[in-house]
């Protein structure tokens, strides 16, 4: 009785386990952003292409990226301070970004949201 418990366990966790193929990832696409990393009164942010490629090197596809501002949020006047700029991403995956430190604009309250701008 051990042996067929074991043996169909077994099958069970080979079943069950993923061979890697992006194809077998289920996962919702649509926009996600991370802080560009400027802050009041500095003239330095992270470029669009750094923040693109963490999510490319997770295997999370990148369909298209622009900069954007936080809405809904109040930012205190203070050099050093968040200014509420970021950049924004449509990926295949959210949930797989999200885990990357990326926040999914649907998740986001009603009041909150991300107003897509240029990046120039």
């Amino acid at each position: 009785m051990k042996s067929i418990t074991l043996v169909g366990l077994g099958l069970l966790l080979v079943a069950c386990q993923s061979n890697g193929n992006k194809s077998d990832k289920i996962g919702r696409s649509g926009d996600v952003y991370i802080v560009d990393g400027s802050k009041q009164c500095q003239n330095f942010s992270r470029n669009i292409k750094h923040s693109a490629q963490i999510l490319t090197d997770a295997n999370i596809a990148v369909t298209s990226a622009t900069c954007g501002s936080l809405t809904g949020v109040m930012f205190p006047a203070v050099c050093g301070g968040q200014n509420g700029k970021v950049h924004v991403f449509q990926v295949d995956d959210v949930d797989a970004a999200v885990l990357l430190g990326f926040t999914s604009i649907a998740d986001l309250p009603e009041s909150r949201g991300v107003t897509k701008r240029d990046c120039s």
